[in-house]
């Protein structure tokens, strides 16, 4: 079951939006991304948040027909953790994460960071926008149709050990990869599809579009 999770960040391309959405998906608005649900005419399962974001005319809308989730705005988790939660709990094993990107950097990094809960949680999840998509693994995967496209590999714990690449430019084979160190930035797909091997640590994967 796969779940999208608007957020209150940067969405600049409602087109790109509908071409990622269909009718079998599962929609949370997390806080000001309800204002985006509303934009592309979907229905949310839920709202959640401390809805200081959302246009109260956009709140009235689905006040009645959808489950509305208020948190205070003072807590100790973010609202895109709780409704990572929420989806883990409804069943999801895939989620995709829309209007993350952009704004403060801090919420951007925030957003990333989070990845790794769905790792955890043995969820595929990927933080998108028109330009890019961030995903975190903790195994091996194989990514398609991303030939020529430019891929960084960023470890987001201390060290990613044993890494093996097949399909990008400058291959990697039984390598670590270590914070601090950009070995990893800027490769570039030269077959349609590629596969990255690892055998212990959290992987960044950024793609970029």
């Amino acid at each position: 079951m796969r779940y999208i999770l608007f957020l209150n960040g940067t969405l600049n391309n409602i087109d790109y939006v509908k071409s990622i959405v269909n009718d079998t998906d599962k929609i949370i608005a997390v806080d000001g991304g309800l204002n985006y649900v509303y934009k592309l005419n979907l229905i949310p399962q839920f709202i959640l948040g401390d809805l200081d974001s959302v246009d109260k005319n956009i709140l009235n809308h689905y006040k009645d027909t959808v489950e509305l989730i208020k948190y205070p705005s003072e807590k100790d988790f973010t609202d895109l953790e709780l409704a990572l939660e929420i989806a883990k709990e409804q069943g999801a094993t895939e989620i995709i994460i829309l209007s993350g990107t952009g704004g403060r950097i801090d919420h951007y990094l925030g957003n990333i960071n989070a990845l790794a809960y769905c790792v955890d949680n043995n969820i595929s999840a990927s933080l998108l926008d028109e330009k890019t998509r961030i995903t975190v693994i903790d195994k091996n995967i194989e990514l398609k149709n991303i030939k020529d496209k430019t891929i960084s590999l960023i470890p987001l714990t201390s060290v990613v050990e044993n890494i093996t690449t097949e399909g990008l430019k400058y291959s990697l084979t039984n390598e670590n990869l270590y914070v601090g160190k950009c070995r990893g930035i800027s490769n570039e797909a030269i077959t349609n599809n590629i596969k990255i091997n690892l055998s212990k640590g959290k992987l960044i994967i950024v793609i970029n579009y």
